[in-house]
């Protein structure tokens, strides 16, 4: 995985993916659906909508928010996810905010149609390894709806443990899963 940081841009490269830390202009377009800023702010192309991937729409505006208040938190909130080749919009990955006690929490989704290809494992993969590598990170952690069978292989493949359930009053029981700086 290369790491690069052009143009006030941070992205992250693996075999396959491109992941762009999203400031706060580029969540501003997405709001928008405005494809053509969208890229510009990011370099990454849109084929049928500017929608946001499965549960992340409604986040949108308090992570815009976020990056307002402090953009040097680039990185701690929201990435986009697209291919190297062709620089398609894929889905999205992100960490929930800086650390607080050491701890961060990884998010992941992708457009159905890109599926069941192993993109967000690669694009989640590579943000877990970012965070683990980032000074004051000592876990990084996924809650998971019980039902969601493959978020939760996602967390397995990532060489995320199982450590209990909660309850998330939007989703229901959730499985919460970790990976522990240095055991990853």
């Amino acid at each position: 995985m290369d790491r690069t940081s052009t143009n006030k841009r941070l992205t992250l490269l693996t075999r396959r993916l491109r992941l762009t830390a999203l400031g706060a202009g580029a969540l501003d377009a997405w709001i928008a659906r405005d494809a053509d800023r969208l890229e510009a702010e990011t370099g990454v192309v849109f084929d049928e909508t500017t929608e946001a991937p499965p549960l992340l729409g409604e986040d949108l505006p308090r992570l815009r928010d976020e990056m307002l208040l402090a953009p040097g938190d680039l990185g701690w909130w929201l990435w986009l996810v697209s291919t190297r080749d062709d620089r398609r919009a894929v889905g999205a990955c992100g960490l929930g905010g800086p650390p607080h006690a050491g701890v961060v929490v990884l998010g992941y989704s992708v457009y159905p149609r890109f599926e069941g290809r192993g993109l967000a494992t690669e694009a989640s993969s590579a943000l877990l390894a970012w965070a683990l590598r980032s000074p004051g990170v000592r876990i990084v952690r996924a809650t998971v709806p019980t039902w969601h069978r493959a978020s939760i292989a996602v967390a397995r493949k990532l060489g995320m443990h199982e450590t209990g359930h909660e309850t998330d009053p939007d989703v229901g029981e959730v499985a919460v899963y970790e990976a522990v700086k240095g055991d990853v």
